[in-house]
């Protein structure tokens, strides 16, 4: 049986694991609760209900069948895969004791005799695709003067009044800050809030909250 011989970069590759399509994620999940780093991308999508008119909301992986692990348990995942039995223990806290799960069976992908590994660079075309596939939060324009307590990086505990506010950014002059900042409005949906005060006075030249 053929192994990842280079073991010195097996944590920045990925092996492959296969299984069946409508157990991709469920794998993935599994594998995670158990310890591992596994991973496979998906998407939330809305299809009309079975039952109802109302549309249902589901989450589908984008590589059905393939889940990817990474390589540096790879010994692991081959003598999981061939065990009679894929259960695992682990702590539940709701039940504060330990409990037996399973996982869904798979194998490992080989190539040409090979256990199949792809470098972590090489996923990143399909983590900017699930991070485009994500649904988009909903947001809301926040009012003139309100006073908003951040939690953007960088900016973290400190307070604000919006100065204005649109769909896709919101302009906030940041106490003790010359000049506003440009935040992304959805960032903001969980800032904190301290009543409001009109803001009049006409605002400096903004900033991005990126390039504060």
């Amino acid at each position: 049986m053929a192994y990842v011989h280079d073991t010195r970069h097996a944590a920045e590759r990925w092996c492959v694991l296969r299984c069946s399509n409508t157990k991709t994620l469920e794998l993935a999940a599994s594998l995670a609760d158990a310890g591992f780093d596994a991973w496979s991308p998906a998407e939330t999508i809305q299809r009309r209900a079975r039952r109802g008119t109302k549309p249902e909301t589901l989450t589908v992986p984008l590589t059905p069948s393939f889940v990817f692990a990474r390589a540096d348990r790879v010994a692991d995942l081959l003598d999981l895969a061939h065990s009679p039995a894929l259960n695992y223990r682990v702590w539940d806290p709701e039940l504060k004791r330990m409990v037996t799960r399973g996982h869904p069976y798979f194998r490992v992908f080989y190539y040409l005799g090979e256990i199949a590994t792809v470098p972590d660079h090489q996923l990143e075309p399909l983590r900017s695709l699930e991070r485009k596939r994500k649904p988009k939060p909903v947001t809301r324009t926040m009012a003139q003067g309100e006073r908003i307590r951040l939690a953007e990086a960088g900016f973290e505990g400190l307070w604000g009044t919006v100065l204005t506010s649109r769909k896709n950014y919101t302009r906030v002059q940041v106490d003790g800050f010359l000049v506003p900042v440009d935040f992304p409005t959805w960032t903001l949906q969980g800032s904190c809030q301290a009543g409001s005060g009109k803001v009049n006075a006409e605002p400096a030249e903004p900033v991005s909250a990126q390039a504060a």
